[in-house]
């Protein structure tokens, strides 16, 4: 199924992540690989990928983060966290704006 990469959430971003590192066997993440929701999984893109991470907060407590990747400064996505900011850009970075995941994901 076609979706944007800035919509993508849960397992879906996570397979997308998992496509866009190179990791997908047979077209499957590895099992347990959840960088969304596991700093320990998402912890070493900030070397990695040097992300710009801007938090914000829309006055009533809800937090939710900007990121740009710093070797493409055309793309900067927005997510509820900033694994699920970082994990959108590095798809929105590596894949594109467009990515076919497969259905039954989330």
């Amino acid at each position: 199924m076609l979706k944007k990469s800035y919509e993508l959430t849960g397992n879906e971003l996570n397979w997308a992540v998992a496509q866009a590192r190179g990791l997908l066997v047979n077209n499957e993440m590895p099992v347990g690989y959840n960088p969304v929701g596991d700093t320990a999984t998402a912890g070493p893109f900030m070397d990695e990928y040097n992300p710009e991470l801007m938090p914000s907060d829309d006055g009533n407590g809800n937090v939710s983060y900007s990121c740009v990747v710093l070797f493409d400064y055309g793309n900067t996505v927005f997510g509820s966290s900033w694994r699920e900011a970082i994990c959108r850009s590095i798809v929105t970075t590596v894949s594109g704006h467009d990515i076919d995941v497969p259905d039954g994901l989330n």
